[in-house]
């Protein structure tokens, strides 16, 4: 069984059914003023968006400029990437075309990796993106962008990549294989795998830690989160958390660590000093991507919902993790991760 604010509905068979769906009920809608959101406030404007708080001086009127009306009609930026791909012409209701695509057909390179690939992570410099696709890692050069050029290359690393994250230093990338149950570390000037780090079941999500020195894993079948020394990679922790945990993230000084327990519907809070969970704060229901605000003042957490229309994404407050969240910020359909 699930129990969310203001929803309920039941597990079965690999899939939910979906019960009760009070979206409009006072706990769902908490808002304590923390969301600012920049948009066009005037409702006579072509762009007009209800949700913003704050005008941020893009109202368009009279006619959209060629090539920037989304599927709703509205006026949006230009050169935005995506495909606008309406099929059942525009319309005011979202839901209508939310898998096909919303923005300007404006996408700059299409750059082909392998068979369904899932996390990508960047190197700090910028000169170099990794896709876990399957049993491989498509390494991208990224450097000849600019004039319209790459090249990528293909490392065979076995199982399921999921996802990765680079070092600090540039020097080696940390891929999560969901299906060895384990972290694997790529050499960067090589492109080969050059150790492997057994950790609990189902590795799924990486975050490295701002100051580099600490690697850390969600293994979402294990309920767990390893940690592993960066330098040594050896791995100094496993961390019981919530159900099924996703995206994780450090606070912006590495003392805590933000674990999404999807199925939890909760975010766990890890001391990183006593490898503990130390909070358990409620997040609405699915929470997925999570990420600290550069001024590390928040937390924010993206919670994927039945309902496309009532996405929306969870504010933590870090200085005294507000129950319930400090606020409630309106985003589109399913939104699943970070970066």
């Amino acid at each position: 069984m699930g129990d969310w604010h203001c929803n309920n509905g039941l597990w079965t068979a690999g899939s939910w059914e979906v019960g009760d769906m009070l979206l409009d009920c006072a706990a769902y809608n908490y808002d304590a003023g923390d969301c600012i959101v920049m948009g066009c406030t005037d409702p006579a404007a072509l762009n007009y968006y209800e949700h913003a708080t704050t005008d941020d001086g893009t109202c368009q009127y009279g006619t959209c400029p060629p090539g920037t009306e989304d599927c709703m009609g509205h006026c949006i930026p230009q050169n935005w990437i995506g495909v606008n791909d309406c099929p059942g012409g525009l319309s005011a209701d979202p839901l209508a075309h939310l898998h096909n695509g919303a923005y300007p057909d404006s996408l700059l390179f299409n750059i082909p990796v392998g068979s369904t690939p899932r996390g990508m992570c960047v190197l700090p410099d910028g000169s170099k993106a990794y896709i876990g696709s399957g049993a491989t890692v498509t390494v991208v050069d990224l450097l000849g962008l600019d004039a319209g050029t790459w090249s990528t290359t293909t490392i065979n690393v076995g199982g399921l990549a999921y996802s990765c994250s680079p070092s600090a230093d540039n020097l080696h990338v940390f891929v999560a294989n969901f299906s060895l149950n384990a972290v694997q570390v790529i050499d960067v000037a090589s492109n080969t795998v050059v150790q492997t780090i057994p950790v609990s079941i189902g590795p799924l999500k990486m975050w490295t830690a701002h100051n580099g020195q600490r690697v850390f894993v969600s293994c979402q079948n294990g309920h767990t989160v390893s940690v592993i020394d960066a330098n040594t990679w050896q791995v100094l922790a496993t961390v019981p958390v919530g159900q099924h945990p996703r995206n994780i993230c450090t606070s912006m000084n590495d003392s805590l660590l933000y674990v999404a327990d999807w199925s939890g519907t909760t975010v766990s809070v890890v001391d990183l000093v006593s490898y503990q969970v130390v909070d358990t704060i409620p997040v609405d229901y699915w929470p997925q991507a999570i990420w600290p605000t550069p001024d590390g003042k928040y937390i924010l957490v993206a919670n994927f919902g039945f309902d496309f229309s009532y996405d929306h994404i969870s504010v933590i407050r870090t200085s005294d993790h507000d129950r319930p969240v400090a606020d409630r910020c309106w985003y589109g359909g399913h939104p699943y991760d970070r970066r």
